[in-house]
């Protein structure tokens, strides 16, 4: 819900003002896709860590990294050489889903290291690319400076409600 009411704000904001601001400064809370292309979408640059999935993820698996993505066939290459084909969107988390099928991988030599099941599913969020684009934001000079404002501004606002009782 942080994310409707950062939009929403941020649209009464532009009400009031006439314009958007040109940067947004948040906690990972706020760093889902949805808000991050929206974000995008308006030109505002976001400084906020991404929401990564919270499932326990076991890191001795293959991570998508470790696959090829052919643009041309929208198909995902594993490292033995198999495709993974599309599959669709998964709606109810927002992913854009590869899969191999059971035949694919039944031999693989390396099937050990990259699935627990009998086949290979990937999943890549819908919008993967705005995403990506804050983790790379993440790593510049702005995005410290952003992040040392935030925490300025939040403990101010930390104090008039505990201190206070705002």
């Amino acid at each position: 819900q942080e994310s409707v009411a950062a939009r929403d704000m941020l649209t009464r904001f532009a009400a009031r003002t006439g314009s958007m601001p040109q940067t947004l400064a948040a906690d990972a809370a706020y760093g889902n896709g949805e808000l991050l292309h929206w974000l995008e979408e308006r030109k505002i640059t976001p400084y906020m860590r991404t929401r990564e999935n919270l499932a326990k993820k076991d890191d001795r698996l293959y991570s998508i990294d470790r696959f090829t993505h052919d643009p041309e066939t929208n198909n995902y290459i594993c490292p033995e050489g198999k495709r993974l084909t599309y599959v669709g969107i998964n709606a109810r988390n927002h992913t854009h889903v590869w899969a191999s099928t059971p035949k694919r991988c039944r031999d693989c030599q390396q099937k050990n290291q990259c699935t627990k099941g009998d086949h290979r599913w990937l999943s890549v969020h819908i919008h993967e690319a705005a995403r990506q684009r804050a983790r790379n934001l993440a790593n510049t000079p702005a995005f410290a400076r952003s992040q040392h404002q935030r925490r300025k501004v939040e403990r101010l606002f930390a104090e008039l409600k505990h201190q206070i009782g705002l």
